[in-house]
């Protein structure tokens, strides 16, 4: 009887069935990476939040700064996906980059709460890329300062008390203040009585960027 020999080379379905999981251990992988870069960037926001608190800036600044960052990375995130899904080659993709970023920035990022794939990304790009961006600039202006820091005084404009947390957190006193004529609202320790309190002693520094920081902050009875 004629022997018949068994192919070994895979076939088209074993190689489909290859594809697709590697994939989706790709896709893990990537889900994994967003999840993680989401946290970071939460925790970023969180910390500049904390240097927010100790700088003498117009709230406005790092609002819009926070909202062009993740306005920004949503385009080079389009961008990105978009030369995935087209298989745009490096070289190219870096040629036709002043187009499509303003492709991208005119036509979709612009419609950003019109289109609900643009609005997930500007949320989490904003959330993530933003708190990271905007906390590096924060830093810089707070632990770059040069010049030493010099001794002011404020009148105290009103005072009271945060919210206190759920888990035993005491409500911290705050002070509203006005400085170079800008208010600001300075929070202090569980352990500090603010009731008679005229003043509050400064030591302030001029940041890298200009924006004065807080080192020091004693009330005055």
């Amino acid at each position: 009887m004629p022997k018949y020999r068994t192919s070994i080379m895979p076939n088209k379905h074993t190689k489909v069935k290859a594809e697709m999981l590697v994939d989706k251990k790709k896709n893990a992988s990537l889900k994994k990476r967003i999840a993680i870069l989401f946290v970071i960037g939460c925790a970023f926001t969180y910390f500049e939040i904390g240097l927010y608190e100790q700088t003498f800036i117009p709230l406005i600044y790092p609002l819009v700064g926070w909202l062009l960052a993740g306005l920004l990375t949503t385009c080079l995130m389009n961008i990105y996906i978009s030369r995935n899904e087209n298989k745009l080659a490096g070289a190219r993709i870096i040629l036709l980059m002043p187009a499509v970023l303003i492709k991208e920035f005119f036509f979709k990022s612009l419609l950003v709460f019109y289109l609900p794939i643009n609005t997930l990304r500007f949320v989490y790009c904003t959330i993530t890329f933003g708190g990271i961006m905007l906390y590096m600039a924060m830093a810089m202006n707070f632990y770059f300062a040069e010049k030493p820091p010099v001794d002011k005084q404020v009148q105290i404009i009103d005072r009271g008390q945060l919210a206190a947390g759920k888990y035993g957190r005491c409500g911290q006193p705050y002070a509203d203040v006005n400085y170079d004529n800008q208010d600001k609202q300075l929070i202090f320790g569980c352990n500090i009585d603010l009731d008679g309190a005229k003043r509050i002693d400064l030591q302030v520094e001029e940041g890298a960027f200009g924006f004065d920081v807080i080192k020091g902050q004693k009330p005055v009875y």
